[in-house]
């Protein structure tokens, strides 16, 4: 019968613990050591009646009961063994010496045993790679794609568009930008959440330059070996230069292109963004090779990557409002036979990126399949909304009064930028991109100001609907930490070492400079959340244009 490995390390391990047990036992001197005197006197006595001589040892036995003592043999002249029955021994020493040789090589045999179990556990937990087969398949892998896609096939990126045409018209004709003297960007950076198309954005590019496609997602970039990873971006710039004009797309550039000395940084990520940044320097604009990277953690990226020269246009791409979401739903819905209103699915769909858009009209044609129907309806998308809600991390929907209660929120404290003069190319109605320019050296007035900003929203909550909502939740914070700077670190309280009661006295005049503003100006504001209610998003130009209408 075959013995399997596990019961051939138990008979092992069995067998080297039973050698070991019988060294000790064999070793083991149970002896009792005595003076010259103790042994005259147990001889007189005849409590032994045996001597065993060693080279170095005398050995007094008692053979009845099995008990012996030891002394030096030198001294053995001073005690009568004449009457004892003498043994000589000079195999002793050598026996001894022989057994702790063997007991040294079982030793060493065990070490040499954990040693090799441990070598071939940690060879048997890595990837076998053969580093030369595998450069000769990365560089297989380095292909251009021959782009399809369009700038048709991708809707609702207007504005996103307009910002691209300039690269698409320097990839058909660099010569025409550089006898103008003209330098294009050598990095665009498409920054965004998850599932908004940036990949579909650079593909779109491509097809509309009719130029090649490099991608590459970022994490292949990262290995095991130092030096690998920097092979791979020097290969992948190598076949652009080839074929340029081109386009390299680096996905989640943010998995090899975080600020170095972070945690989770090594020398195999840091040797692949030295090299990605050499890369960028050692091309020319004028050669026709354009690289677009994508993330949606910009804040993570290291200065360098973002520095001029680099990276140095930033494309932000947000999520879809109302008409691009209307956009979208009629672009997915051109090959599904369906009797369905795209702003009707617009409307139901705030928050919905572009792909969990495509998954809601996918998983309502396949709902439509399995009931046997021929058309896609409205209620089959109803049916499968929440499903695609609650497979996605979860996206916040708002019904009619949360828009209200939002929009009035936003319209605030837009309205309260504006009188600042705080700068904003739009207002969403889930979020803004307003910049706060707080003075290099602000006055306690200024960052009133400011607070009386971070507080609008609270305000027009307070004003309109005689409550407050958590819409709040960051704006309050980010009011509290300015009372806190002005008291504790400024000394902006009632003396120079402030309390916990200056930052509410503060806090207090903020939100009544904001209260006075919100009821002074109810109809401006009104107005500002109509339109946001109406179009999702408003640029500065609708802004003004919602706050002349009142004029």
């Amino acid at each position: 019968m075959a013995v399997s490995k596990s019961n051939k390390k138990i008979v092992l391990i069995s067998a080297v613990v039973l050698i070991g047990l019988l060294i000790f036992a064999w070793m083991r001197d149970d002896s009792a050591p005595i003076s010259t005197n103790q042994a005259k006197e147990l001889t007189n006595k005849g409590a032994v009646d045996k001597a065993i001589i060693t080279s170095d040892t005398l050995y007094l036995q008692d053979t009845k009961t099995g008990q012996r003592w030891r002394m030096p043999a030198k001294l053995a002249e001073s005690v009568m063994i004449d009457d004892l029955v003498v043994e000589s021994s000079s195999s002793g020493s050598i026996l001894t010496w022989v057994m702790i040789a063997i007991g040294a090589l079982t030793f060493m045999s065990v070490l040499a045993y954990g040693f090799l179990k441990l070598r071939a556990t940690r060879q048997a937990s890595m990837p076998i790679k053969n580093i030369s087969k595998e450069d000769e398949n990365f560089s297989n892998e380095v292909v251009a794609i021959s782009s399809d896609v369009t700038f048709a096939d991708v809707a609702g990126i207007e504005d996103v568009k307009v910002e691209l045409m300039e690269i698409i018209a320097f990839l058909k004709e660099p010569l025409k930008f550089a006898r103008f003297g003209v330098r294009m960007p050598r990095g665009l950076l498409l920054v965004g959440p998850p599932g908004v198309g940036k990949t579909m954005i650079a593909k779109a590019v491509a097809g509309e330059a009719g130029v090649p496609f490099f991608y590459q997602s970022a994490s292949s970039f990262v290995q095991i070996y130092v030096g690998m990873g920097a092979k791979r971006v020097r290969e992948l710039f190598m076949e652009a230069k080839r074929n340029a004009p081109s386009i390299i797309f680096i996905d989640e550039i943010d998995a090899v292109g975080k600020m170095r000395g972070a945690a989770g940084r090594n020398d195999e990520r840091d040797a692949t963004l030295n090299q990605l940044l050499t890369e960028m320097d050692g091309f020319d604009s004028g050669q026709g090779v354009v690289v677009i990277a994508a993330t949606n953690k910009i804040e993570v990226l290291d200065e360098a990557l973002l520095r001029s020269g680099r990276f140095d246009r930033r494309v932000f791409v947000e999520m879809p409002n109302l008409q691009e979401r209307q956009a979208i739903v009629a672009k997915y819905l051109e090959k599904i036979p369906n009797a369905i209103d795209p702003l009707e699915v617009a409307k139901m769909t705030i928050g919905f990126s572009g792909a969990t858009l495509a998954t809601l009209i996918n998983e309502a044609a396949l709902k439509a399949l399995r009931d046997d129907k021929i058309m896609l309806h409205m209620g089959d998308i109803e049916a499968v909304k929440t499903n695609v809600i609650d497979g996605k991390r979860r996206i916040q929907l708002l019904n009619e009064t949360e828009k209200n209660y939002q929009a009035h929120y936003q319209a605030a404290r837009a309205f309260m930028a504006h009188q600042l003069g705080y700068g904003f190319e739009k207002i969403m109605l889930m979020h803004d991109d307003i910049s706060v320019t707080r003075p290099l050296l602000a006055s306690r007035e200024a960052l009133l100001a400011e607070m009386a900003f971070a507080l609008a929203g609270i305000a027009a909550m307070g004003h309109f609907f005689e409550g407050h909502s958590s819409s709040g939740e960051h704006d309050l914070s980010y009011a509290k930490r300015i009372a806190s700077d002005m008291v504790k670190r400024f000394g902006m309280g009632s003396d120079l070492v402030g309390t916990p009661e200056d930052e509410k006295s503060l806090l207090a005049d903020a939100l009544q400079h904001a209260t006075q503003t919100v009821q002074s100006n109810q109809a401006r504001i009104e107005a500002i959340a109509k339109a946001l209610l109406t179009n999702e998003t408003l640029s500065k130009k609708a802004f003004q244009e919602s706050l002349d209408a009142l004029l």
